[in-house]
């Protein structure tokens, strides 16, 4: 089980990644703050909203404070400039807010087997 922070989501988009994470045994928590404070929160992974521009330039401080911890930006418009902007930032993944279920497993086992292997090198 990780610890996955849902940061910048709406309310109803945050329940719905929320529900998908719960039932693959994952504990969530929304986080509507500074990205620059979320570090202090330690999670295993953080899932950012890709819609939210503001964040967008949040990514590259939280990837600063928390180079370990895995990111990955969820958008509801998943757009090839916006997925490439996302990795070139620092996310480890991005992906639909509507992203189902087994393809969202891969990727959290993928990215938190990067963060193991990033904590051993």
């Amino acid at each position: 089980m990780a610890k996955i922070i849902l940061a910048g989501f709406d309310a109803e988009t945050a329940e719905k990644l929320s529900q998908k994470l719960v039932n693959l045994h994952h504990q969530t928590e929304l986080f509507l703050g500074d990205l620059r404070y979320l570090a202090a929160r330690r999670p295993d992974l953080v899932f950012l909203s890709g819609d939210d521009v503001r964040r967008q330039g949040g990514l590259a401080s939280l990837k600063s404070k928390a180079a370990d911890t895995p990111v990955i930006v969820a958008s509801r418009a998943v757009d090839d400039s916006l997925w490439l902007a996302a990795l070139e930032a620092g996310a480890t993944d991005y992906c639909s807010v509507d992203v189902d279920p087994a393809n969202l497993d891969w990727m959290l086992k993928n990215a938190l087997e990067t963060r193991v292997f990033a904590g051993a090198a």
